[in-house]
């Protein structure tokens, strides 16, 4: 057997591959060097990758063209650098200076990458695609160019050609909440048909109720609250009204009140003078409610239904089929107002008050309606405009979480008995005191020529909601105030103690609810009777500090109380909820008081189990028998905790049949911009209201 051969100086069989003869073979790198240097490749790339594309799309934003075109352009002019022609050449020599040390780096990136033999492979393809790839880009962009070029001198010319527009002057119509979208549709269709350069813009809001409209032409577009001025908005130019009754309700409002003279927030003061015009529209209010219900009053025997007179079908609806007929509350809703007017002839006292909602809309009741379970549906018919039943079945109401009807979410159905208002959108043009002077007198005759011939297109061009106006019915009377007064009558008056936290917690939130105070005028009445206290402690675990309650303020003082809960500055530390109530019920005097709480949540404590602050809380209203009933309001993140989400009766020591009183907890969320957490806060506060007018 022989021996193996020996090998040789020259003989490199054995030697590793790469290195010549005579050399060392280079050591091994650390597989965590590797991993090392891979990781940094892969961060620094995807760094880089992120910051070009942050500023390419960054750039390609601010271009005066569309994103597609600014990435063709770019593209050409990157073409174009790259070959070296022209000017560009400085690039492509700087290129060639920079190219070894430029492939050494680039060696280096790539050699973790190269290493593994699908990325390998990978880059072969993309190094024989790239030609390719880059010639066809260009070609495409070359063409698109062309054609961009010859549509730009098309758009260069148009635009030369073109007159130029001065600035439009603004006109702002106001009406009704429920109005405003269909409004706006008709502006925009309006501007549409106009000339290429409108004089006039127009502009639409919406409109407070017809009291405040009333107060607002009289005093300037102000409050007129000595205590906290402030203006209802922009002042309009034109009020698209509900119905002829409400401009005649308005009218005569104005004729009764007495201008201040004193200008606020530097606009200036006087009467305004109203020009009602045609109508605009031609609707009715109807009943709406599911359509099963519906078809239960289709059922029911002839001698039941009656003969379908509006008394015979509110009857039927309240006794036979057990459902609340509701409006809007009509000190703020014109809709709501003129249903009242025409129902509280026809009902009870107690009816009246329970078809009064605090909504202080028609969209609101509508959206609070959408989110109701569809056995308390079942429960309601609704007295409202008959567009707006389309509105809700095609998802269009606008308010915020409004929107939108699902497959499954059940429809209206109208019922339309006789007797119900008519709604005919008189146009009113508004005309305000001016300076005198001789271009303000010409700027208000040309103003009134846009409005009339704005007027005169809706009237017979295109009528809101695509009815034409029935003729006018003057009624001689203000059957409207008469029938607030009615409804002021029946209405149970509230004697309402607000209880106030002012501790450290609550210094955001004192703003938004005093800024909220004069939004409940409407919801109050002559009876009603309000005072204020408040309550936190100096320290922890220290006693607890309840003020004296203020005397009590009519309604026609909410200036004045207003004026003294905006004196309040937070302080001290939170109290005990029912440490409060305890001490407040013990300052009361005969009768009973109704009692708001406005809070941050922090006089419940901070624990999960809302069950001990809610029990205290119970346990002190039971022991406090002069406070009648108790409505919690919480502001801000805390929240009511789960505590009270529907009324609790709280039945006191020795307390007789009917007279337990009655807690509930709302809460609004923090975080909301300032007049929209004003607007949540008004609303809760109306609704609190109604709430303690009812439960007294």
């Amino acid at each position: 057997m022989s021996s193996p051969t020996p090998s040789t100086a020259g003989d490199d069989s054995d030697r590793p591959p790469g290195n010549a003869p005579g050399e060392a073979t280079p050591p091994e790198r650390p597989p965590k060097v590797a991993a090392a240097r891979e990781t940094l490749v892969t961060t620094l790339a995807a760094a880089a990758a992120n910051s070009i594309w942050t500023e390419y799309h960054a750039f390609l934003e601010h271009l005066p063209v569309p994103t597609y075109v600014g990435v063709l352009a770019t593209g050409v002019l990157g073409g174009f650098f790259l070959s070296g022609r022209g000017p560009a050449g400085v690039l492509a020599r700087l290129t060639g200076w920079l190219g070894p040390p430029a492939a050494r780096i680039r060696d280096w990136i790539l050699a973790p990458l190269s290493q593994r033999t699908r990325t390998a492979k990978t880059l072969r393809t993309l190094r024989r695609a790239l030609p390719v790839l880059v010639i066809a880009y260009l070609s495409v962009a070359s063409g698109v160019v062309v054609v961009l070029g010859v549509w730009g001198a098309s758009m260069l010319v148009r635009w030369a050609s073109s007159p130029s527009c001065a600035d439009p002057r603004e006109l702002f119509v106001i009406t009704a909440p429920e109005n405003v979208d269909e409004l706006r549709d008709a502006v925009a269709a309006y501007a549409g048909d106009s000339d290429d350069c409108p004089p006039y813009r127009i502009s639409v809001g919406p409109a407070p109720s017809a009291a405040d409209i009333a107060t607002g032409f009289t005093l300037g577009w102000c409050r007129g609250d000595e205590s906290f001025p402030r203006l209802f908005g922009r002042r309009p130019d034109a009020w698209i009204a509900t119905s002829t009754a409400e401009v005649e309700h308005v009218l005569r409002l104005q004729s009764t009140s007495s201008p201040s003279g004193q200008p606020c927030d530097r606009m200036a003061g006087g009467t305004a003078t109203l020009r009602p015009g045609p109508s605009v529209a031609g609707e009715q209010l109807v009943v709406a409610m599911l359509a099963e219900r519906a078809d239960d009053l289709e059922r029911l025997p002839p001698e039941r239904r009656g003969d379908r007179a509006l008394a015979d079908v509110m009857r039927t609806v309240r006794t036979d089929l057990g459902m609340r007929l509701v409006y809007p509350q009509p000190g703020l809703s014109s809709a709501g107002l003129l249903a009242a007017a025409r129902l509280v002839g026809l009902e009870r006292p107690e009816d009246t008050v329970r078809s009064m909602v605090s909504d202080d809309s028609v969209n609101a009741l509508l959206c609070r309606f959408k989110r109701m379970t569809r056995a308390e549906k079942n429960e309601h018919a609704l007295l409202i405009p008959a567009h707006s039943v389309r509105e809700y079945n095609a998802g269009e109401i606008a308010d915020e979480g409004c929107r939108g009807m699902g497959e499954d979410e059940p429809r209206l159905t109208e019922e339309r008995p006789p007797g119900l208002p008519l709604l005919d959108y008189p146009f009113v043009a508004v005309d305000w005191p001016d300076e005198g002077a001789q271009a303000s007198r010409d700027e208000t005759a040309e103003s009134r020529l846009a409005l009339d011939h704005f007027a005169a297109w809706l009237t017979h061009e295109h009528p809101l909601f695509g009815r034409p106006a029935p003729p006018a019915k003057q009624s001689g009377d203000d059957v409207l105030d008469q029938a607030k007064k009615e409804i002021s009558r029946r209405l149970h008056p509230v004697d309402l103690q607000f209880l106030l936290d002012v501790s450290g917690s609550m210094s955001r939130s004192l703003l938004p609810a005093s800024e909220a105070l004069p939004e409940i005028r409407q919801a109050l009445i002559e009876t009603d009777r309000l005072s204020l206290s408040t309550f936190w402690r100096e320290k922890d675990e220290g006693p607890v500090r309840v003020s004296d309650p203020t005397d009590k303020d009519e309604p026609s003082r909410l200036d004045r109380f207003v004026g003294r809960f905006r004196l309040e500055r937070s302080r001290g530390r939170d109290a005990p909820l029912w440490t409060a109530i305890e001490e407040l019920g013990r300052k009361f005097g005969p009768p009973a008081r109704s009692v708001v709480v406005i809070t941050d949540g922090g006089p419940f404590g901070t624990g999960r189990d809302p069950r001990p602050a809610e029990q205290d809380v119970v346990r002190a209203l039971s022991r406090s028998p002069s406070i009648r009933n108790l409505y919690v309001l919480v502001l801000g993140h805390n929240g009511c905790g789960g505590r009270f989400p529907q009324p609790e009766r709280v039945h006191g020591p020795g307390a007789k049949p009917g007279s337990e009183q009655r807690v509930i907890c709302a809460e609004i969320g923090g975080g909301q911009p300032s007049r929209t957490g004003t607007q949540a806060v008004a609303g809760v506060l109306r609704n609190a209201i109604f709430t303690l007018r009812e439960w007294s």
